[in-house]
């Protein structure tokens, strides 16, 4: 039976113990979070990042599975620590090789709800735009707008400073450990109001999960390993296409500028003009988000 030790005590690591457990050895967890260390879960101790670097130096046939939704930014974190033998824990295929895990469902379907369009698979994911080799920028936060989100104008976000976002005010919501069903997100979230996906569940195991993806985040931060924003820009403005949660946290923590990648080529996929066209049918309800995509192509 295999050996491995699990990167990331959290709910995704919760749910390959409980996939994995009978199939593999599970001989410790890890995680960058240092009040974790010492402590265990599901029985099995939890070792801070030195002590997996040092305990696979010792046995080279030791297994690492990354058991967190920052597969990307942990991956890098140990190679850079000079350990192997690195997989990545999926739901649905268990275990991924790394470069196995942007092999996703490219079919979307796009369509018309009160509130504006909507697709029910969204292909721009962040390890999507990792792939993506573009332009690295510093920039202000206070430069930063929220960008082509597919609402109409009575909902849309489009344009709004990161500091007076939605995601923001998540931050800080977690930050202060307030209750998350008060605040704009989770609302808008819960109603399809938030960007470009219907509304989703939003129950206690939801709002877990959200607290301890907050807390990766600033661990990441912590140790300067978060992935840059990816941005457009648009009429000499600055429109976040992926990473909004990240800049929200960065502006919290009173960060004046944050690290980029321009991306702004993509934006000209099929699948945005597919939406533009769309919203040409229905012009006068998506002002905002049009003159973003006009912006673009004209």
């Amino acid at each position: 039976m295999k050996k491995f030790i699990f990167f990331g005590a959290s709910k995704l690591g919760e749910l390959a113990y409980f996939s994995l457990k009978d199939k593999i050895e599970i001989s410790y967890f890890s995680d960058n979070d240092e009040t974790k260390w010492g402590s265990e879960y599901y029985d099995i101790p939890i070792i801070s990042p030195y002590e997996l670097q040092k305990i696979q130096k010792g046995n080279k046939e030791v297994n690492i599975l990354i058991t967190s939704s920052y597969h990307k930014e942990i991956y890098l974190q140990l190679k850079n620590m000079g350990l192997n033998n690195i997989q990545i824990f999926d739901i649905q295929s268990s275990i991924l090789n790394p470069d196995e895990v942007n092999n996703g469902k490219q079919i979307s379907e796009i369509f018309f709800t009160k509130y504006g369009i909507k697709s029910n698979n969204k292909l721009f994911s962040s390890t999507f735009f990792n792939k993506f080799k573009g332009k690295k920028v510093t920039l202000k936060i206070d430069d930063l707008n929220l960008g082509i989100d597919g609402l109409n104008d009575k909902y849309t976000l489009a344009y709004r400073k990161v500091q007076n976002s939605p995601h923001y005010e998540l931050m800080l919501y977690l930050h202060n450990n307030w209750a998350l069903q008060n605040c704009e997100y989770i609302k808008r979230l819960s109603i399809g109001t938030l960007d470009l996906r219907e509304a989703q569940i939003v129950n206690d195991e939801f709002l877990d999960y959200t607290r301890e993806k907050y807390e990766e985040r600033v661990n990441l931060l912590n140790l300067e390993l978060l992935e840059p924003i990816k941005v457009a820009k648009i009429n000499n403005n600055w429109f976040i296409i992926d990473g909004k949660h990240r800049a929200a946290l960065h502006c919290l923590r009173g960060y004046r500028t944050i690290n980029a990648v321009e991306v702004t080529e993509i934006m000209y996929d099929s699948f945005n003009f597919w939406i533009y066209k769309l919203m040409k049918n229905k012009e006068a309800e998506y002002k905002k988000n049009l003159s973003l995509f006009e912006g673009l192509y004209y």
